[in-house]
């Protein structure tokens, strides 16, 4: 198994994508924190499941975390909302789980169970997500 690499395009100089750096870790998800132009990298080497601090300028990883929650969510989404450049956030999904912001190098595993609301909009699962905005949802409490 190869190694990711990473590339720029500019779109309106070049035609083609530019490389570049190699990671030194194996990819299995990523988010950018385009605040501190850091990226939190999942491995996927099996059983370790860590997430990464990795400067995208050298594809290095500046410092690891081991967490199963990381594992769990093929898609991890910075949160412009909750973040400061102090204090990054990410959030995750992962069927039909939403992860709260946290901080990407402890992982709690925190999540809003979203099995009952998905189904009332014509979903069954979350596939993607993003972090433009905020929206006030209320439920009504169960009796």
């Amino acid at each position: 198994m190869e190694k990711a690499q990473l590339f720029s395009w500019n779109m309106e100089q070049e035609g083609a994508w530019q490389k570049t750096a190699d990671l030194d870790v194996y990819l299995s998800s990523v988010t950018k924190d385009p605040v501190n132009n850091i990226l939190y990298v999942v491995d996927s080497t099996t059983d370790a499941w860590s997430m990464h601090k990795v400067d995208p300028a050298t594809g290095k990883s500046v410092d690891t975390a081991p967490t199963a929650q990381a594992f769990l969510c093929g898609i991890w989404v910075y949160s412009q909302r909750f973040s400061t450049a102090e204090a990054p956030l990410v959030s995750g999904i992962y069927y039909y789980y939403f992860l709260v912001p946290e901080n990407p190098m402890k992982l709690s595993g925190a999540a809003f169970n979203l099995q009952e609301y998905l189904p009332s909009v014509g979903a069954t699962y979350l596939v993607a997500a993003t972090s433009l905005g905020a929206e006030t949802v209320e439920f009504e409490a169960k009796p």
